[in-house]
Order: structure tokens, then C-alpha cells, then sequence
């Protein structure tokens, strides 16, 4: 896997009301995931890893599945597009009085995507290299 980017925010929160937000991809993801219009959970049951979303981003739709699942602690969404699979890594630590967050966002690539991958890696980090930030301002923004 290659590093694509890493990004780290402070939310000022309790880690339990961060988390809840977060794990609640359905309802909250689209306002803070860039050219996500809409994200729905297709698995049955909670959330837990082997969970999958379809989700629109540009018009087109695609999917993402819980790959790793650590209740307040980590969870990594993969979406596998062909021969490129990206994973975004997504960890949780309480800091003093609030929560660090920490996004990894990693990109395998084989036969002719090899070749696309260092172009993917960057419209990738330039559309995704704020997500925390956005995280953030949604957190901070929402109704209750």
C-alpha cells in the first residue's frame, strides 16, 4: 500500500459524541465526505466490519465496505474501483478534553492502474487531504 496522505484535527468533543456522529455514515457522511451526495448502508444488521455502503460521488455509484471496525478506536472504509483499491484508515483518541482524529488514506494499484496511480493519489489527496476539517466544521455545526 502507498501513503496517499495523513491528517490529524482536534475535535472539541467527547469521544463517545464524536465517534456517534462518525459512525453514523449514513445520515452525517455527506456533509463532510467531498462530492458525496448521498451514502446508504446495503448490509443488514449494525455496523461492524463487512458492513457496505453504495454512495454517489460525481454521478456515478460506488462502494465502500468496512474492512476494520474498533468501536471508538479506528475504522477503515476500502472501495475497490477495478484495479485500484483506496483505504481510508479513520482513528479516534481522546485527547484532554476532546478527541484526536487521524485520517490515513492509503491506494494499492495493479496492471494497467499501476500506471493511472500516481495520478489518482493526487486528485485523491486534493479532494480528500480536508475531510477531518470538514469533519469538524460539520460536528461543530450540527443541529442537535
Amino acid at each position: 500500500m502507498n501513503r496517499i496522505f495523513t491528517c490529524t484535527m482536534t475535535v472539541n468533543a467527547d469521544l463517545e459524541e464524536v465517534w456517534e456522529y462518525f459512525i453514523n455514515l449514513e445520515e452525517n457522511g455527506p456533509s463532510w465526505m467531498n462530492g458525496i451526495s448521498s451514502l446508504d448502508k446495503v448490509s443488514s444488521g449494525g455496523v461492524e466490519e463487512g458492513t457496505s455502503y453504495v454512495f454517489e460521488s460525481r454521478g456515478k455509484p460506488l462502494s465502500t465496505t468496512i474492512t476494520k471496525y474498533r468501536p471508538m478506536d479506528t475504522v477503515t472504509l476500502t472501495s475497490q474501483q477495478g484495479k485500484f483499491r483506496a483505504d481510508y484508515i479513520y482513528s479516534f483518541r481522546k485527547e484532554n478534553n476532546g478527541t484526536k482524529m487521524t485520517l490515513n488514506a492509503n491506494c494499492e494499484a495493479s496492471g494497467l492502474m499501476k500506471l493511472l496511480s500516481p495520478l489518482i493519489q493526487v486528485a485523491i489527496k486534493k479532494s480528500d487531504g480536508d475531510q477531518l476539517k470538514k469533519f469538524k466544521n460539520a460536528f461543530e455545526t450540527r443541529t442537535k
